[in-house]
């Protein structure tokens, strides 16, 4: 089921790979993602439905003398189809040194069903980011005020958080990304939503005897998620997953 459903979809997914590889940016760097969510089957009206289990997520990271970018497409999947498709597009500017960035980004995407989980929403704010390449660890956080286009509430806020931290040796990484949105939707009564989404991966390239080139690394994701898989319910969704960078 799983292999049908990425080869019925290729088309899509060759056609993201070729879209993003294309940016010739300085510190480029593209991964894809396949993980197969199986927290799914620890809630039985997950389980039943027609829940989405497969997930490919397809992200790219660059920088220029003028600050950074980061894009991502999550196609998830199901009964060997694309159920749906959404897509992040950030652009963090600065002219001078301090870490504060000027924050803009669009969010969209298309859905079988429950199409208001992907309006097309636009924000714009600020955002701070730490690295210390010694230890290899990254921190960012933005706040963005958001304009959910046709929404009855449009106007919103958004606390956007990124992070990410290598072992000395290599071999772990723990990474993620995560968002805490005001979001007045017809049936969401708590005025909020949230995705967390902390990342644990094996580099596969750091053991003895693996090429250093062999890019590929295998872990979880936990996916934390309030009033975004349905209305005012909270699920935590563990995931199995392979990962392989480009370089």
């Amino acid at each position: 089921m799983v292999l049908e459903g990425l080869m019925k979809n290729r088309i899509v997914v060759a056609a993201v790979v070729a879209i993003l590889s294309g940016f010739g940016l300085a510190n480029a760097q593209t991964q894809v993602e396949y993980h197969h969510i199986v927290g799914k089957y620890f809630y039985g009206e997950l389980k039943d439905a027609k829940f989405p289990a497969n997930l490919l997520t397809i992200q790219h990271k660059s920088g220029d003398k003028w600050g950074e970018n980061f894009l991502f497409v999550d196609m998830n999947m199901g009964d060997g189809h694309l159920q749906n498709a959404y897509t992040e597009i950030h652009r963090d500017t600065k002219f001078w040194e301090a870490p504060i960035y000027i924050h803009t980004q669009y969010n969209g995407g298309l859905a079988r069903e429950r199409q208001y989980d992907f309006n097309q929403a636009y924000l714009g704010g600020i955002a701070w980011k730490y690295r210390n390449p010694e230890k290899q660890a990254y921190v960012g956080v933005s706040m963005s005020y958001r304009y959910d286009r046709g929404l009855g509430k449009p106007h919103n806020m958004e606390l956007y958080t990124t992070w990410s931290w290598t072992s000395w040796n290599r071999i772990f990484t723990l990474s993620g990304r995560g968002a805490l949105t005001t979001q007045n939707l017809p049936e969401v009564t708590s005025g909020v939503r949230l995705l967390y989404e902390p990342q644990f991966w094996v580099n596969l390239n750091q053991f003895v005897g693996v090429h250093d080139d062999f890019n590929l690394s295998l872990g979880t994701e936990v996916k934390l998620s309030y009033s975004t898989v349905a209305p005012d319910q909270f699920y935590a969704l563990p995931t199995v997953g392979i990962k392989w960078t480009f370089k």
